[in-house]
């Protein structure tokens, strides 16, 4: 039986052509809910037919993510210790 591996990092959760473009399964509220756990409150932003989380809060900052964000830019705005929790809580994944 053929099978398919999909591999995503985090990082794709903030950009609106994340996962392929939403063509592969998507991992947002995955992503959210972890950061939940780390004091943030998440959106998650919809388009015809991929998503991805616009805008993090927490203690009143805000934090929005443009469009046309790449991994990098995404890895830049978080504190170390927060990027740290979301490596180790999210190593490159096959599923």
């Amino acid at each position: 039986m053929p099978s398919e591996t999909f591999v995503w990092q985090w990082e794709e959760a903030f950009q609106k052509h994340g996962f392929f473009d939403g063509d592969n399964p998507q991992h947002n509220e995955e992503v959210g809910e972890f950061l939940q756990t780390l004091g943030y409150s998440y959106l998650i932003c919809s388009s015809i037919h991929n998503s991805c989380i616009s805008c993090l809060s927490r203690a009143g900052v805000e934090i929005d993510f443009p469009d046309d964000s790449d991994p990098e830019d995404i890895r830049t705005i978080f504190p170390k210790d927060v990027l740290d929790a979301l490596d180790k809580q999210f190593p490159t994944i096959s599923i």
